[in-house]
């Protein structure tokens, strides 16, 4: 992650019952500049709530 010198948005999903937070926090620790990371917790989202819809397949 030290490597990584780009603006991060990084959102977890506070009902996420598979990824945990803690993951969050290793990012924070190891970027080397936390400031470039916006992140936020995102209030009754799932693990699922930021995928796109599949799309429908062509006709």
């Amino acid at each position: 992650m030290a490597a990584i010198n780009c603006p991060i948005l990084m959102r977890m999903a506070a009902e996420d019952h598979i990824t945990p937070s803690a993951l969050a926090d290793i990012v924070l620790q190891d970027v080397r500049d936390p400031a470039l990371v916006d992140y936020r917790c995102v209030p009754n989202a799932g693990h699922f709530s930021f995928l796109s819809p599949v799309p429908s397949p062509p006709i």
